[in-house]
């Protein structure tokens, strides 16, 4: 059996729900989400049907359970972020 795809999500917002059900649809997995908050994390985990919910986008990159990173913030914060 294969492993299953583990995205882990920047942004909370609408752009953010669009790739987590994206992630889904593929047959992968929303391991993780991270907010402008801890709060807005913890709340768009449950939104966007993420395992985990993370502190800051330095822990959502360094964690074990996230292949890739889906950047779904305004565009003009891409570059910071990548």
């Amino acid at each position: 059996m294969a492993a299953r795809f583990r995205a882990g999500i920047i942004g909370a917002g609408f752009m953010g729900t669009v790739h987590a059900h994206a992630v889904r649809a593929a047959g992968g997995v929303v391991s993780r989400v991270v907010g402008r908050t801890p709060e807005a994390a913890e709340q768009a985990m449950t939104r966007l049907g993420a395992e985990r919910a993370a502190a800051s986008v330095d822990e959502l990159v360094a964690a074990d359970d996230v292949d890739a990173v889906h950047v779904c913030t305004p565009n003009h914060t891409h570059v910071a972020l990548a």
